[in-house]
């Protein structure tokens, strides 16, 4: 098993420098190295239809020498029928970078399906989420952003393999207002609404149970920017942000059932 994960390790770090060599080719595109990791109670009620989830998680930046992000989310999710389900969940952030300290929430809601094929297994899951800053206001530049997230996953059980792995790819659309100054130097006060494809990211993951109502995952991710957003104004000389995340997460299932 530390031999398996072990050679997973390797491969994630080699495709980490592939895919970070190829990027450096376009100089106009800002990178970063981050690491993101997650740790997690859950538990299952109603025969296992309906879940509560807590995670604490951190995500360092500036190539993963810096804690950028710091946050609590809380969320739940119910199987409606089989393979479809809703959640919500909200989210307390803390950003400790110096430009944007500031204490900000996240609320969302998702329509998921997965459905079984032999050993693939294929989800889909739509995402809206709002998020907001804490104690500011509009006069101050505060405005709520809210995105529209679209996300495909394919699984595939390997057989008598542990390390099952997944690939993911994820489409992000963005509404936001910002301080038209900001993009139209001209114009001194007043704002302006922003909208359209943000980003995209692709992952590569394995996910594991070690030990009885314990689960690890790993992950490697390429997180990419639009240069169409917000630039298709044609004011600013904004440039799309490339990110390579390594990302480890970790949870543990509370048994709640008497006769477990």
């Amino acid at each position: 098993m530390v031999r398996r994960i072990r050679n997973l390790c390797v491969l994630l770090c080699v495709v980490h420098y592939a895919a970070s060599t190829i990027g450096q080719q376009d100089s106009m595109v800002v990178q970063d190295f981050e690491t993101w990791s997650s740790f997690a109670l859950r538990t299952e009620l109603l025969d296992d239809k309906l879940e509560f989830k807590v995670s604490q998680n951190l995500r360092f930046n500036e190539n993963s020498s810096a804690l950028g992000i710091l946050f609590t989310q809380f969320g739940g999710s119910y199987e409606i029928i089989d393979g479809l389900k809703l959640g919500a969940a909200y989210r307390y952030i803390n950003e400790t970078d110096e430009n944007t300290g500031n204490r900000q929430w996240r609320a969302q809601a998702d329509l998921g399906y997965g459905h079984k094929l032999n050993r693939f297994k294929l989800s889909c899951r739509l995402r809206y989420q709002l998020r907001d800053y804490f104690q500011q206001s509009k006069g101050n530049g505060d405005y709520s952003t809210s995105k529209l997230r679209l996300a495909l996953k394919l699984d595939y059980n390997v057989k008598n393999w542990k390390l099952d792995p997944y690939l993911k790819a994820e489409l992000f659309h963005a509404k936001t207002t910002e301080d038209a100054v900001e993009y139209i130097p001209e114009v001194e006060t007043g704002s302006m609404e922003l909208s359209g494809f943000e980003k995209v990211r692709f992952t590569l993951g394995t996910n594991l149970k070690p030990f009885k109502r314990a689960r690890l995952g790993l992950y490697y991710r390429i997180e990419k920017g639009f240069n169409t957003f917000p630039t298709y104004l044609g004011t600013t000389t904004f440039n799309p942000e490339t990110i390579y995340i390594l990302g480890f997460n970790f949870s543990y299932k509370l048994n709640l059932k008497k006769n477990e």
